[in-house]
């Protein structure tokens, strides 16, 4: 039974390899600088540069580190990758103090071999692993006779048959002549030099064995962060890197550790700047979909991301030709832009008291949300009318589903005089939609035609002025974590919860220019229809999953 079950233990438990794909975007992110905050008051990298290159001149002179040319720029050719503007691209000669080749003593003469000092090769180093031991030794003689010792703390790094193979080294350890012992000046982290490292793709040359040389490893072109943020990048990588290990060791934690990741993936996400950095990190995730949206709830924290994105005008560009909000309104006759500034009154006509959540990109505005759509009590009233035998459906959240919408044969009858008393205040039209005010709060739904029910009084009825405003977008950011976070905050405390239609009424809403809020719906239902079919998949990818499960488990105890 054991023997089946673990054969088979990918199939049951989850796909091969994706935590490794995991940790690779980790350091990706992490070099990018896309793993945390960058800080401006932190001290250029141009410092930090200038202070290892007196350092480097001061060791010149001693005679203790060999004179080289001064580095050549980094062109722009040869930068790897976008970084952030407080970092700085340098060679990695710009970043050492030192560097050393080592040998192999004579495997013929057994007094070089079998002493107390430890001898690495290529065998002995890993993918960062830090070396703390080696499978062989060599004597004092041995290694005076052919190889060199690198001091602890010095990065070891193979230039043959290895290549991408790197690690601290945690002894004093002599070397072969695969390797080479970088001193990297202390102000470079030295695992955010090795995280950096672990993310290129090196290829040698050579005609036996494929290696690359020392002036060419030198060149290498390396994204430098201030000091204090590459110890702040090297502190979140450890901290993500031990939630993998969790998730490789512990399949209990695989449910909360994966949210983790997905939280700290989608948040270089929401950080996105503009369209084209939104473009570029949606592809980086998109490459990662199979191994970081693998629960429905995964997605749904992307679609958050997505709504977020889109109401705060970096899900699609900005275009000059578009009328301004401002304008829209201007010609629409709505004087009713809300102004931010510190030295409005309270409470005065088309000001607000408190701070907006998020600045705008050019050409939107902030509006009251009344003054660019109807809020509507379908009923004055909370009491629920009489049913009525055969009459008109009367809908409330209950009887609403956001993926089969109404379901009418629940819903409640009233008479046709309820219904005609509902209809004398309203009239409904494509583009209406309802929001819960009592208990189930906000959640956006579009009414249906033919329009032949009336409305629950828990329901606030929203209609849009289509000529300023795309009825979606209103309900993208109704939909949206920035309002649901302030809905949450003005709801009234009751047992069920109440956002009522005074709050509703006063909402404020970021606008931007119509022709701007079309394509923001178009690429919300672009995106959308993605994580649907990612919701898809992984239902049926599941189900399949559990069937196999089922049946090498049954399998498995039948051969016990």
């Amino acid at each position: 039974m054991s023997v089946v079950l673990t054969e088979h233990l990918p199939l049951i438990s989850a796909a091969p390899g994706g935590i490794q794909k995991v940790r690779g975007l980790i350091l990706e992110l992490a070099v990018r600088g896309k793993l945390v905050p960058q800080i401006p008051t932190e001290e250029p990298v141009r410092d930090l540069l200038q202070r290892i290159a007196q350092e480097q001149a001061r060791l010149q002179a001693a005679g203790i580190r060999k004179k080289r040319n001064p580095a050549l720029p980094v062109e722009e050719d040869e930068q790897l990758f976008p970084i952030p503007k407080n970092w700085r691209w340098a060679r990695l000669e710009q970043l050492v103090l030192g560097i050393n080749s080592g040998g192999t003593p004579s495997k013929s003469n057994p007094s070089f071999w079998k002493g107390n000092i430890p001898w690495a090769s290529v065998k002995d180093l890993g993918f960062g692993v830090p070396l703390t031991f080696t499978q062989d030794y060599i004597t004092s003689s041995g290694l005076e006779a052919g190889s060199f010792l690198a001091k602890a703390g010095s990065i070891l790094i193979c230039t043959r048959m290895g290549l991408g193979k790197i690690g601290e080294a945690m002894i004093d350890v002599a070397i072969n002549q695969d390797l080479k012992a970088l001193k990297l000046s202390e102000e470079i982290h030295k695992q955010y030099f090795i995280n950096f490292f672990k993310t290129l793709s090196i290829k040698g040359s050579g005609v036996t064995v494929a290696g690359i040389k020392q002036d060419a490893l030198l060149q290498f072109a390396v994204p430098i962060p201030p000091l204090s943020e590459q110890h702040r990048i090297v502190a979140k990588v450890e901290e993500l890197m031990a939630l993998c290990d969790r998730l490789e060791g512990e399949q209990a934690d695989t449910e909360s550790a994966q949210a983790k990741l997905v939280e700290t993936f989608l948040s270089t996400l929401t950080q996105s700047t503009g369209a084209a950095d939104f473009a570029a990190n949606w592809q980086r995730l998109a490459e990662h979909f199979d191994t970081l949206f693998t629960t429905e709830s995964s997605v749904e924290l992307l679609k958050q991301s997505i709504l977020e994105l889109a109401v705060k005008g970096t899900l699609v560009s900005q275009e000059s030709s578009d009328e301004p909000a401002s304008e829209l309104l201007r010609k629409n006759h709505k004087d009713c832009m809300i102004d931010f500034s510190p030295c409005n009154i309270e409470g005065s006509k088309n000001t607000a008291s408190n701070s907006p959540v998020f600045s705008l990109p050019p050409g939107w505005a902030w509006v009251r949300s009344e003054t660019v759509a109807n809020f509507i009590d379908p009923h004055p009233s909370h009491r629920t009318p009489p049913e009525f035998e055969g009459g008109v459906p009367y809908i409330g959240y209950a009887e609403i589903d956001h993926n089969s919408g109404i379901d009418f044969a629940a819903a409640r009858k009233v008479s046709p005089q309820v219904y005609k008393e509902h209809r004398d205040r309203y009239d409904l039209k494509i583009g209406d939609f309802v929001f819960g005010k009592i208990g189930t709060l906000g959640q956006p739904f579009f009414l249906p035609e033919p329009f032949d029910y009336c409305l629950s009084a828990n329901l606030i009825l929203i209609q849009p002025n289509q000529l300023i405003l795309n009825p979606k977008f209103l309900a993208t950011f109704l939909d949206s974590p920035s309002f649901i976070r302030e809905m949450s905050d003005k709801k009234t405390n009751s047992t069920h919860g109440v956002f009522g239609i005074k709050k509703a009424r006063s909402i404020c809403l970021p606008l931007p220019p119509l022709a701007e809020q079309h394509r923001i719906v178009a690429r919300v239902d672009e995106l959308m229809g993605i994580c649907d079919c990612l919701k898809e998949y992984f239902i049926e990818s599941r189900s399949r999953q559990a069937q196999l499960a089922s049946t090498l488990i049954d399998f498995a105890l039948k051969a016990a």
